[in-house]
């Protein structure tokens, strides 16, 4: 069965998927990563990694969208340092499995949500409420929007030819982009 999952990174992860194409808040949810206390800052990775073998479950018929952040947007150290590494997780077990993934750029989603590349919070999330319907967090709202916008970009009728496409314009293993 193909799924397609949007996930909005951080320690406490929005994502949202469709089995049928359909986006709604009823596939929802923000899934918390945070170390307890004594615990060292790893065992969010390992969690994340853990909820990613068990969410994803079916690599083939898997396309997942993530809202790629600059690290430059960040606002501090440690939002960059959580960021990068819950990135390399997704990114590096899309690699192992033959996960199709694609990363939307942060302004990209906020204009697809709101018109407004620049958009607050608050407005991302009140748009979400308006298409999608109720909400639990701002986390899952930015993944709704984030797999919205991921199937504009692909034909979900023809999902296999969908996700080679996707799949394909990932950069080869060994590019530097140069």
């Amino acid at each position: 069965m193909k799924k397609a999952f949007g996930i909005d990174l951080g320690t406490t992860t929005g994502v949202a998927w469709t089995e049928d194409g359909t986006v709604s808040s009823q596939r929802s949810e923000a899934v918390k990563f945070k170390p307890k206390r004594g615990e060292s800052q790893g065992v969010r990775y390992m969690r994340f990694r853990r909820w990613l073998k068990e969410t994803v479950d079916d690599p083939e018929n898997t396309i997942v969208f993530y809202e790629w952040v600059h690290p430059a947007a960040h606002r501090s150290a440690y939002a960059t340092q959580a960021y990068s590494g819950f990135l390399s997780i997704l990114e590096s077990y899309c690699e192992e499995f033959g996960v199709a993934y694609m990363g939307l750029g942060v302004g990209q989603i906020k204009k697809h949500a709101t018109g407004n590349g620049a958009a607050s919070k608050s407005k991302m999330l009140a748009s979400a409420y308006t298409r999608f319907g109720a909400l639990d967090s701002e986390d899952a709202a930015d993944a709704l929007w984030t797999l919205d916008l991921g199937l504009t970009q692909i034909d979900w009728e023809d999902f296999g030819a969908a996700r080679d496409d996707v799949w394909s314009t990932r950069p080869e293993l060994g590019d530097t982009g140069s």
